[in-house]
């Protein structure tokens, strides 16, 4: 599990710390729910910022709960439906 001392002792952003499939402690996730107002999905949520423009749509870092309760780094998709 990735933590939030990690992600700090890296010196790296977010986009370079995580890996798609990586999971996250409870504080990076409160964390990027809370930097502007989150998009809700199905299972989780997408960083209310677009980090990219791809196919003329923005993408977002999206995180989804597992079925054990962790927090999953998804990687910067399109916006997911509810």
């Amino acid at each position: 599990m990735k933590t939030r001392q990690q992600w700090s002792e890296s010196k790296k952003n977010l986009s370079e710390f995580l890996n798609v499939g990586d999971t996250v402690c409870e504080d990076i996730a409160d964390e990027m729910m809370g930097v502007v107002p989150p998009l809700f999905c199905k299972g989780g949520f997408q960083v209310g910022e677009a980090m990219d423009h791809v196919g003329g749509r923005a993408t977002y870092q999206t995180f989804i709960k597992n079925e054990r309760g962790d927090w999953i780094f998804k990687g910067e998709l399109h916006r997911l439906k509810n």
